[in-house]
């Protein structure tokens, strides 16, 4: 917590030199040394202790405890798999403090192909040699079709975005 404070004692570990001193390390807490090291005379030790992090992801918030120096390096210690769109806020190299909130966005896209009807264009010319009102086919339209391929994006399962790539009639 940024305190130094000196301990005298005749304890060999970590762990019970702290214990003996009433510091008590917590599971999420850091320690330069394991707690089950041997300690000597003069032994600088740093312990840094977790805090409270409140991690948003898929919907759930969840309580954390973490004394990782960054949200990148907590999301890693939590086991958190990350793809490469997913987007995080605060930012990955953010300091961790006491009550910070994360929320990590799940973002995934797909590419759908669409078969699509393109309707014929009527095109009327006029012919002096037909009479007023009567009309005559030159050509018969038919229907086309046109492939889009479009790239769609979800946040969180939910459509976010569409981006047609392209169009081959």
């Amino acid at each position: 917590d940024g305190n130094e404070k000196k301990i005298t004692t005749f304890k060999t570990t970590l762990k019970d030199a702290l214990s003996s001193n009433g510091i008590v390390i917590g599971p999420k807490d850091k320690t330069t040394i394991g707690l089950d090291s041997k300690i000597k005379n003069k032994d600088k030790i740093y312990v840094k202790k977790a805090v409270n992090v409140e991690l948003e992801i898929e919907g759930k918030k969840l309580a954390l405890k973490s004394a990782e120096d960054n949200v990148e390096n907590m999301i890693k210690a939590e086991g958190i798999k990350l793809g490469n769109k997913d987007k995080i806020i605060p930012a990955r190299n953010y300091s961790l403090k006491d009550g910070l909130k994360i929320a990590i966005t799940r973002v995934d896209s797909k590419i759908l192909k669409e078969v699509k009807p393109i309707d014929y264009e009527t095109v009327s010319k006029n012919d002096k040699s037909l009479a007023t009102g009567e009309t005559k086919v030159i050509q018969e339209g038919k229907s086309g079709e046109k492939l889009v391929t479009t790239e769609v994006t979800y946040e969180n399962g939910k459509e976010s975005s569409k981006k047609v790539i392209s169009q081959v009639v």
